[in-house]
């Protein structure tokens, strides 16, 4: 009795052919780019291949980039007011 469990997993497409339609949520970026944001990238294209190049699936992807939420909203704003009190430390009001 073998003491390993193999479990195969059936892709059945919806519409018959061999088209897939895929979406995916990209990063969230509201600081300075790292090679973090580079790898969401880097990683998704490359299955993205696997399925076009090697299986032969018609893939159309799509990623987001960023949506504006409160966290980059803020960051700007935060900023912005440190920008605007460096200025005033340096005597310049209307800057």
């Amino acid at each position: 009795m073998p003491s390993q469990l193999l479990l195969v997993l059936v892709f059945i497409f919806q519409n018959g052919g061999n088209r897939v339609t895929w979406y995916n949520c990209g990063p969230t970026v509201y600081d300075a780019s790292h090679m973090g944001h580079a790898r969401t990238y880097l990683t998704f294209d490359i299955l993205r291949r696997v399925l076009t190049d090697y299986f032969g699936y018609d893939v159309f992807y799509v990623m987001n980039i960023t949506d504006v939420d409160d966290k980059i909203i803020r960051r700007a704003r935060q900023n912005h007011l440190f920008e605007r009190y460096a200025l005033i430390g340096t005597g310049c009001l209307i800057c």
